[in-house]
């Protein structure tokens, strides 16, 4: 894993003191000179008189063998600087790849917003609306904020509520998918498949949205509540993948629904039936030998397979209709948990050069 040094400056006050320049401190200390002279009549050559006992006279003895007396002026302030380049700490060093990380998807997750909202607004669901905009929001400040004790515990709360209304709504629209599984169909026609595909689809939007926001959510649980013990983070992730796993079941038990439904399309089985009557009637005119030499029977033949293939193909497309929502869209909160467990777990050793810092595994 590496992180380019130039980043560190884009991920917040804490992350970027790491930095050379920012972790250099220079350090300035004033001497007190009170009581202190110098020399202020030396020239190049002179050297003070030194008494029998080692003192110094306030007298000169220049280059030529002359003396001349010492003037003394009051010594001026001092001032010393040093700079010391400060060391890393670690853990700001594990937290500055987990905001990298966690930017680098920052426009994946915007867009997934966008997209989102795009259907919300249609359908006017604002409490869902402003739960996912507050986790956006949560995200995009985190960077400046995951030192700032008061900012993760309120948020912290937050993300718990948005977690647990997340797995309300999961519930909820589980038992209404499961409810419309489990009802009979015995004569439908193609706007019913249509209307039960449309139901469906609506349902699984907002299924699928609200395990988003309780991935989401869990993702942001982790990183505020800033617990990365490797048995907790998967213990987050594998309930993030257990409804992820219920999500792919409802959705093959509705494509097998739809599919169920549309083998009694009144439509799909008319064409069939066309279809086969058609054939059977080419089969059997072909069979006479006055006019099997002419294209009715040839016409009846290719039609019956042409209408019996659409009723066929009408039974097929059902299912392709929700093929859309088949993706759960929680890939990317496991796999950046996956990321943040590698950082803050399974790092060996952490290495520079002039543009990155690498962590080795």
């Amino acid at each position: 894993i590496h992180m380019p040094i130039g980043e560190l400056a884009s991920l917040g006050g804490a992350v970027s003191s790491m930095l050379p320049a920012f972790r250099t401190l220079t350090q300035t200390v004033s001497v007190n000179t009170s009581g202190l002279y110098r020399l202020a009549n030396a020239a190049a050559g002179d050297k003070l008189k030194i008494a029998k006992n080692g003192s110094f006279w306030g007298a000169f003895k220049r280059a030529d063998g002359t003396s001349k007396f010492a003037q003394l002026v009051e010594a001026e302030p001092v001032s010393i600087s040093s700079q010391t380049v400060m060391p890393l700490n670690p853990a700001t060093m594990m937290m500055a790849f987990a905001l990298y990380s966690i930017e680098r998807q920052m426009d994946n997750i915007l867009e997934m917003e966008k997209h989102i909202l795009a259907f919300l607004e249609q359908e006017k669901a604002a409490q869902i609306e402003a739960d996912l905009k507050m986790l956006t929001s949560i995200t995009c400040e985190y960077k400046y904020n995951w030192d700032k004790e008061q900012y993760v515990a309120s948020n912290h709360k937050l993300a718990l509520d948005i977690k647990r209304t997340a797995a309300k709504n999961i519930a909820f629209y589980q038992k209404q998918i499961a409810e419309i599984l489990d009802s009979k169909q015995f004569l439908v026609v193609n706007k019913t498949i249509d209307s039960a595909v449309k139901g469906l689809e609506k349902k699984y939007k907002y299924y699928r949205l609200s395990l988003y926001i309780y991935s989401f959510a869990s993702f942001m649980e982790v990183m505020l509540l800033g617990n990365f013990q490797e048995e907790y983070i998967l213990q987050v992730k594998g309930e993030i993948e257990k409804y992820s796993e219920e999500y792919h079941r409802f959705y093959l038990h509705s494509a097998d629904y739809i599919t169920k439904i549309a083998e009694v399309s009144i439509e799909a089985n008319a064409m069939k039936g066309i279809g086969s009557v058609g054939k059977v009637l080419g089969n059997f005119i072909g069979s006479i030998p006055l006019i099997k030499e002419g294209p009715v029977d040839e016409w009846l033949m290719e039609g019956g397979s042409y209408l019996k293939q659409t009723g066929q193909n009408m039974k097929n497309s059902a299912p392709q209709k929700l093929e859309k929502i088949s993706e759960s869209g929680t890939k990317i909160f496991v796999a950046k948990l996956d990321e943040i467990n590698h950082i803050y777990n399974h790092i060996d050793s952490i290495y520079f050069d002039r543009d990155n810092i690498y962590l080795v595994i």
